[in-house]
């Protein structure tokens, strides 16, 4: 993580955002530095295996040769022009904030959950997730929790459709079982998203 200050100040505005999760969930710091979070909301059925709803607060790193290139400095948040400017923008703090908006909204409304609800913020998904989301799965582990189903970030909506396939909009849904593969690849770009890479021609 390069940015250890920033985090500080993430964990300084997220119990004051969300006081509900913070007091009536059980908030846990975890992850290398104790940058990722842990956060449960127990059941009422301990027999059901929980679920976990996941997301991520790092984002994408920006080569610095490559800041004269945005058209805002690319963590500044700047707002213009009716958006909000910045890497990280979307991907994807917006899911961790999104999860406890609903968690809040659902605290509020007196929701009690059947099965355990469990939701890990990481702090270094777009490096790998070695510090942060292994951490947090090496945590469950070693308590000897199973889970019944993960939530990932997914894909998006995209309004315009996607580049040369797709003229109207579309909302991307992404399942997956994921296991492990080593590829090696070698290339020259600019800096941006390897989910979005430019088209040829």
């Amino acid at each position: 993580v390069l940015h250890e200050d920033q985090f500080a100040k993430l964990d300084s505005y997220l119990p004051t955002a969300y006081p509900e999760v913070w007091q009536q969930l059980h908030v846990e710091k975890a992850g290398e530095g104790n940058l990722s979070y842990l956060i449960t909301w127990p059941g009422s059925v301990p027999d059901l295996k929980p679920a976990l709803f996941v997301s991520h607060m790092d984002v994408v790193p920006v080569a610095e040769e490559t800041y004269k290139d945005w058209v805002h400095p690319p963590f500044s948040g700047a707002v213009a022009d009716g958006y909000i400017w910045g890497r990280g923008t979307l991907d994807v703090k917006v899911g961790a904030v999104g999860l406890l908006e609903a968690a809040t909204a659902l605290l509020r409304g007196g929701f009690k959950p059947l099965r355990t609800l469990m939701f890990a913020f990481g702090q270094d998904e777009e490096v790998g997730g070695e510090s942060g989301a292994k951490k947090v799965a090496d945590l469950l582990t070693s308590r000897g929790i199973t889970l019944d189903m993960i939530w990932d970030e997914g894909s998006g909506i995209a309004a315009d459709g996607i580049n040369a396939w797709v003229k109207q909009p579309i909302a991307l849904v992404s399942t997956a079982e994921k296991s492990y593969q080593t590829v090696r690849v070698a290339l020259r770009s600019p800096g941006g998203h390897s989910s979005i890479p430019p088209i040829d021609g």
